[in-house]
């Protein structure tokens, strides 16, 4: 998938910097990584909601769509998708005040959830938890902003609360939902404990 494509080379590039002077090194385009993930987000001011999430199936199968201003059907963004975009965005070295970056994070806002997938319900709810956690920490969010000025979402709080929650008592976790073969205890733990790994650690990692 093109948004972890970007994660191993981002965490692989140090390796190249450290190639003796005068050696072959392998150099990654990263304005043309972060225009191409740019491509997958939802840009609509007219869609306030759906503005800054991020879609990739081109008939709906997971967001679901809507109904644009124009009469044209268009994509709807979800959680889970519109944190790898996050993520790969920090990761292609766009800045956290890039408005890329500034649509994503309102998107997150409006739309928090440690309930479900935002868009998708309990599906991928557990893949969702790693990959919202580890793109809130890499874009340094220490709290989400409620939009209308409500309290801001202190998502780490939230996070391990409801992980801690969900915990089977022989110390496991599993999805009711099978997609994404998320009834499988061995994945879904593996997933649970990636995101309270990356919702403990300390702000600003990648």
């Amino acid at each position: 998938m093109l948004f972890r494509s970007l994660a191993a080379m981002r965490e692989t590039q140090a390796v190249e910097d450290m190639r003796k002077p005068g050696e072959a090194r392998v150099d990654v385009d990263w304005a043309a990584a972060a225009k191409f993930a740019g491509q997958l987000q939802i840009r609509d001011a007219s869609d306030p909601g759906n503005d800054g999430g991020f879609a990739y199936e081109s008939g709906g199968e997971r967001g679901g769509t809507r109904t644009g201003a124009d009469g044209a059907v268009k994509l709807r963004g979800f959680g889970s998708m519109t944190y790898a975009g996050l993520e790969s965005m920090i990761y292609a070295e766009v800045g956290a005040d890039d408005p890329r970056v500034q649509s994503a994070l309102q998107w997150a806002a409006r739309h928090w959830s440690v309930d479900e997938n935002p868009g998708m319900g309990p599906r991928g709810l557990y893949y969702y938890y790693v990959v919202m956690a580890r793109a809130l920490r890499a874009a340094g969010a220490g709290a989400l902003p409620k939009p209308g000025g409500g309290a801001p979402v202190d998502w780490r709080k939230d996070l391990v609360a409801k992980l801690v929650a969900l915990q089977q008592k022989d110390g496991s976790w599993v999805n009711s939902d099978n997609a994404f073969w998320e009834s499988d205890a061995s994945l879904v733990t593996a997933y649970a404990v990636l995101a309270l790994q990356q919702a403990l650690a300390p702000a600003g990692g990648k």
